[in-house]
């Protein structure tokens, strides 16, 4: 009778187990009815920006009206705004369009006073004229209880054994029939459920990539940034940790009871005679094999889909985190420093620099610009020539005529007397000049009213004489090309004691002259040095 009812529970579990076999090949696949398939998420998710607080801190990088104000776009680093100030000025500079998403952003400002030119001018005068993750440690080995065959087995008997020793076959075998039942109803149910997880997964997974990709954009404006953050920061996922827990604790419940079965059948087969077991036994046997490998199998696929979904979940929590600092902290997708005001004259240059998210690299500087508080330089240094109406003189011993203090002709013959070596009514001398403004302008062609004062050198053949220009001088070419007039000083010979023009002198008598500073208009042209 036993037999009987053993035979009639082995053609039930073969039909069971080609027709659930299928479907449970079509679920660890991943392939689903069309029913299954969830429909599109047409449009972006509700946005979930609070009215109370919107997104409207946001510039607009264009040009501000605001002259005291400078706009930077994160996205180009280009600097949008004057670059001269007055001294007292506040200047405010905001840098817009911030992708905290794709890069860090540094901010650095350095200051610099500017320094006159005056001592430099004196210089000149004293010469002539610079985890990856560890790899896991594999967990030891699980033993499952009651699974495990005994130590020591008993070597079959040569003979068929008593009814007892076959009872207890028979209750093995249906003990086995048994376990495959609950662990292909098992394997059924986890793909099951874990279908139900993919699909409530899956959109969720949608509307996320959505605000990812809008958050990913490098040419995003603030505005959308910031939505499309608070956004992200409210997404919620489909799937919770926990139901991804629960049906990885049914999987490996399948990857036990799937090894429990083949340790069963190794048992039977090495516990028991070959000659009790009916060919229908036989069949079980060689059929359940195959049938927990599938099982293992089929675990092992589902285990890497529920392991998928955890790591989309990491990387959702990631993005939102990310999302939630900067729904909290608006600096950064807009940051907002202020320079000024300065004592004296301060030249400043701001840099953007930036990197993108987890690079080793060193950020570069993205965009940067400087900025001028302040007039000065008031002095400013240039060179060039001059040109004087002063005349020039040196006297000399010479030969010629001699003259009397009239300035007649008195010798008939060429003797040494005194005369003029080098004579011209007009000097032009290299020149070297110190400007301070006085006066700045708009206009297209003058730009500047300066006092000056130039310095030359002149060598007489006796001495060499510092000589000098004084006067205003007009700039041109943004202060880089002046014109100067004034008063030239500068020393001129004359011949001391009683020695006259045109007087004889004997060949080693040394004639004496004086050099006295006089007065006369002047004019330069120069460049701008320093």
């Amino acid at each position: 009778m036993n037999h009987i009812q053993r035979v009639i529970s082995l053609c039930l579990l073969a039909v069971l187990s080609l027709t659930t076999g299928n479907a449970q090949t079509l679920r660890l696949s991943g392939n689903t009815k069309p029913s299954d398939i969830p429909k599109p998420v047409t449009g972006r998710p509700t946005a979930v920006a609070s009215a109370s607080t919107p997104c409207d801190f946001c510039v607009v990088a264009s040009k501000p009206t605001n002259p005291k104000e400078i706009v930077v776009d994160a996205r180009s680093g280009v600097f949008l705004g004057d670059q001269k100030f007055n001294k007292g000025d506040r200047v405010k500079i905001t840098i817009t369009n911030k992708n905290p998403f794709l890069y860090e952003y540094t901010v650095i400002v350095k200051e610099d006073k500017v320094t006159e030119s005056v001592g430099d001018f004196l210089a000149l005068l004293g010469g002539p004229i610079p985890d990856v993750l560890k790899p896991a440690t594999p967990a030891p080995a699980k033993t499952v209880a009651g699974g495990a065959a005994p130590a020591v087995v008993a070597p079959p008997s040569t003979s068929c054994p008593t009814p007892v020793k076959l009872g207890e076959l028979n209750f093995l075998l249906t003990a086995l029939s048994g376990d495959n039942q609950r662990a292909l109803d098992l394997s059924n149910s986890i793909a099951t459920t874990l279908e139900s997880l993919k699909t409530k997964h899956n959109i969720s997974k949608m509307q996320f990539e959505l605000i990812k990709r809008e958050l990913a954009n490098q040419n995003a404006v603030c505005n959308k940034l910031c939505i499309s953050a608070r956004e992200m920061a409210s997404h919620q996922d489909g799937v919770t940790a926990k139901e991804l827990d629960d049906v990885l604790a049914e999987i490996e419940k399948l990857q036990r009871a799937a090894k429990a079965i083949k340790d069963r059948v190794e048992y039977i087969r090495t516990a028991f005679a070959d000659c009790m077991l009916s060919p229908d036994d036989k069949k079980l046997l060689d059929s359940t094999i195959p049938f927990a490998d599938g099982l293992l199998a089929g675990a092992q696929e589902n285990s890497k889909v529920q392991q998928a979904i955890r790591d989309d979940l990491a990387a959702a929590a990631k993005w939102r985190a990310a999302a939630e600092k900067v729904r909290r902290d608006e600096t950064l997708l807009q940051k907002v420093i202020e320079i000024g005001p300065f004592e004296t004259t301060t030249e400043v240059t701001v840099e953007l620099k930036r990197k993108p998210i987890e690079s080793k690299e060193e950020a570069k500087v993205h965009g940067s610009a400087k900025y001028k508080f302040g007039d000065a330089p008031f002095f400013t240094i240039s060179g060039g020539i001059v040109f004087s109406t002063l005349a020039k003189r040196e006297f000399d011993k010479v030969q010629g005529f001699e003259l009397d203090r009239s300035g007649m002709r008195t010798g008939a013959a060429p003797t040494t007397i005194i005369g003029l070596k080098e004579e011209a009514d007009t000097r032009l001398s290299p020149l070297v000049m110190l400007n301070g403004r006085i006066i700045s302008t708009n206009t297209s062609l003058l730009d500047g009213v300066h006092v000056s004062l130039g310095v030359t050198a002149k060598n007489d053949g006796k001495n060499t004489n510092i000589e000098f220009l004084v006067g205003p001088s007009f700039s041109f070419l943004e202060r880089n090309l002046f014109l100067t007039v004034g008063g030239y000083v500068g020393k001129q010979q004359k011949l001391a004691g009683d020695f006259y023009l045109g007087q004889k002198v004997d060949a080693s008598t040394s004639v004496t002259v004086q050099s006295n500073y006089r007065w006369s208009f002047g004019a330069a042209i120069t460049y701008k040095i320093k």
